[in-house]
């Protein structure tokens, strides 16, 4: 359901009726350029799905282009929560929400600027997460950005390109990818991924230090209210 509001200082209406609000259907049109919306359904995590398991919300509710624009401060059962935005299309979900009932998703927000016309709502879901999968995915990439800082006479790197090459062989990469097959392949390609990296050397005796960070243009391409509501959606993540 989608309603269009007054600006971006009104408040979000999370109880109100929606009778008389506009349905998006998964790849519809809708929202114009500097638009403040609204957008509220409903979700539910399978009660069969595996209790350990992280479940998410994929949330791809707009296209705007090069642009960091539509984004959404995302409200789950009425409280805010997270924000969604072209950086955010995954809201990670706890655990409370994983009891097989309905649960209340609302969204509140801008569709930004820019020339482009009206946004197109892509299909969102409620998702599964394979962790094994996601791992093996940031070492490899880490690992083959590795070898492209590294030259080519260094044994790290061919040791590392080796290590990938294991990897995949092992990693059941048939039509159509995402099967059964492909997943039960995962954890031994990523242990021998991890075994190749280890032989490629022994780490660096440093520590490295990484502090999150969050920048906000106060008066950009915004009026001050938007900056407000920009700023809630930021501290939410």
């Amino acid at each position: 359901k989608y309603k269009v509001l007054a600006g971006p200082v009104s408040p979000p209406p999370l109880d109100a009726d929606t009778t008389d609000w506009a349905t998006i259907e998964p790849g519809a049109f809708w929202a114009t350029p500097l638009t403040d919306f609204m957008l509220r359904g409903e979700f539910q995590v399978p009660a069969g799905w595996d209790a350990d398991a992280p479940k998410a919300l994929t949330l791809p509710i707009g296209d705007a282009k090069d642009f960091s624009h539509p984004e959404a401060l995302a409200y789950l059962d009425g409280q805010p929560y997270a924000s969604a935005d072209r950086h955010h299309r995954e809201i990670m979900l706890p655990a409370r929400v994983n009891d097989g009932q309905t649960h209340r998703l609302a969204l509140h927000g801008w569709s930004g600027r820019g020339n482009y016309g009206r946004l197109q709502m892509k299909e969102c879901a409620v998702v599964q997460i394979h962790p094994p999968t996601r791992d093996l995915i940031a070492a490899a990439r880490v690992a083959l950005d590795v070898t492209k800082q590294l030259d080519d006479s260094a044994t790290a790197k061919d040791r590392l390109l080796n290590a990938l090459d294991a990897a995949f062989v092992i990693l059941d990469t048939r039509d159509p990818l995402g099967s059964d097959a492909f997943y039960e392949s995962v954890p031994a390609a990523l242990d021998a991924l991890i075994r190749g990296i280890e032989l490629a050397g022994a780490p660096m005796d440093v520590d490295i230090i990484g502090v999150g960070h969050a920048h906000i243009d106060v008066a950009w391409l915004w009026t001050l209210d938007q900056t407000v509501r920009k700023a809630g959606r930021t501290f939410s993540n």
